[in-house]
């Protein structure tokens, strides 16, 4: 449950895209992102993640 929450503030905060990989304890909120219409990403480890939701940030959006 909250990691449920914790999906539906990203989107009421205007998150635009959620970045994780396989195995982090974050993979719930992923999950559920993608269930309620966000945008979740998925990567091969860490340092993508981290990558994609730094390339979100200077392109201007909101990521996770």
């Amino acid at each position: 449950m909250k990691k449920l929450m914790i999906a539906l503030g990203a989107i009421a905060a205007g998150v635009n895209l959620v970045s994780g990989y396989p195995g982090t304890p974050s993979t719930e909120v992923l999950e559920h992102l993608a269930k309620i219409g966000g945008k979740a990403q998925w990567a091969p480890n860490e340092k993508v993640a981290m990558e994609a939701a730094f390339g979100a940030c200077v392109a201007g959006r909101r990521s996770f």
